[in-house]
C-alpha cells in the first residue's frame, strides 16, 4: 500500500523547498523562512501568501531528495501518496541543508540566499555567548518589518544582551557610512523592563534597514548586489549577530530568484 505523506508532514518541508503545479503554464514556488511560498520569478508587486494547507492541484509531484535516496510523492485528492513505496519515509528532524523538496522538476541547488557582503563591526572583544548569533531563518524583510518571524513571541536574547537596555544596530555595506545614515542606540527592553521578543527585534532591524536604504538612495549610492540596486522587498533577514558589548549587526541576503 502506498504510504501517505500527510499535510502535517508536508508543511514541515525545509526552507527553499520548490513547488511546481501542473498547470498549462507551470508555476514554480519557493518556500522561505516565514513558511510562505513565493513565485520563483519574484516580482515585488506580485507577492502573495500560499501555505501548504491551501490546495495544490492533483498531479503535483513532490521529490524529497537527500544524500541517499530520492523519495517521490504525488498529490491525489487531499493526500500525497508515495510513488516509490519501498523507500523509507523522510524524517521531520533532518537538518536544513540535508534535504530539499521539489514538485514536478529535476533537483535544483539547495543553496541559501546569497548574502550581501558587509565589513564586520569591531569594537573590543567579540562576544561569544548564546546571543552571538540569533537566527531568523531567512525571513523576507517585509515580514520581519511586521514582526512576522518564527517564534515571534520568544525572547530574542537570553544571554549577555538580555541585561542590556539599549544596543546600536551596525551596518558595514560599502558607502553605508557616507550616505547620511546615522547609527543610533535603540531600546531592546520595554518600559517595564521586559526584554524584546524575536518579533520586536526583527521589526526594529527591518525598519533600520529601510531607513538605511532610503538614505543611500537619496545620496545616489543605492545598496546593490551584483550591480543591481536592491529594495527592501528584495531582502531577507538571515540572522542578527552580537558584534560588540552593545552592538548588533544583521546578516542580510537577497532573494535568490531575482539575483541569480
Amino acid at each position: 500500500m502506498s504510504r501517505e505523506l500527510d499535510l502535517k508532514e508536508l508543511a514541515t518541508l525545509p526552507l527553499f523547498s520548490i513547488v511546481y503545479t501542473p498547470n498549462a503554464l507551470t508555476q514554480q514556488y519557493k518556500k522561505l523562512g516565514d513558511g510562505y511560498f513565493y513565485p520563483k520569478s519574484w516580482l515585488s508587486d506580485n507577492v502573495f501568501d500560499m501555505r501548504l494547507d491551501q490546495d495544490f492541484p492533483d498531479g503535483s509531484l513532490a521529490c524529497l531528495t537527500s544524500e541517499e535516496l530520492p523519495k517521490h510523492f504525488v498529490k491525489r485528492g487531499p493526500s500525497w501518496l508515495s510513488v516509490n513505496p519501498s523507500c523509507n519515509a523522510f524524517t521531520l528532524d533532518t537538518p536544513f541543508g540535508h534535504r530539499r523538496a521539489e514538485i514536478g522538476a529535476s533537483p535544483v541547488s539547495n543553496s541559501s540566499p546569497p548574502i550581501i557582503d558587509q565589513t564586520p563591526y569591531r569594537n573590543g572583544k567579540v562576544p561569544t555567548g548564546v546571543d552571538a548569533i540569533v537566527q531568523f531563518d531567512d525571513v523576507p524583510m517585509l515580514f520581519a518589518e511586521k514582526g512576522d518571524v518564527s517564534e515571534s513571541t520568544s525572547d530574542a536574547f537570553t544571554g549577555e544582551l538580555a541585561s542590556k537596555q539599549k544596543v546600536s544596530i551596525r551596518f558595514g555595506f560599502p558607502k553605508s557610512g557616507v550616505c547620511g545614515y546615522q547609527e543610533k542606540q535603540h531600546n531592546i527592553r520595554s518600559a517595564n523592563g521586559v526584554g524584546f521578543s524575536r518579533g520586536k527585534v526583527a521589526a526594529l532591524v527591518a525598519r533600520e534597514v529601510r531607513l538605511l536604504l532610503d538614505k543611500m538612495q537619496s545620496h545616489n549610492c543605492p545598496l546593490s548586489f551584483k550591480g543591481k540596486p536592491v529594495a527592501l522587498e528584495d531582502l531577507v533577514l538571515v540572522d542578527v549577530r552580537h558584534v560588540s558589548p552593545v552592538s548588533i549587526q544583521p546578516t542580510i541576503a537577497v532573494l535568490p530568484q531575482k539575483y541569480l
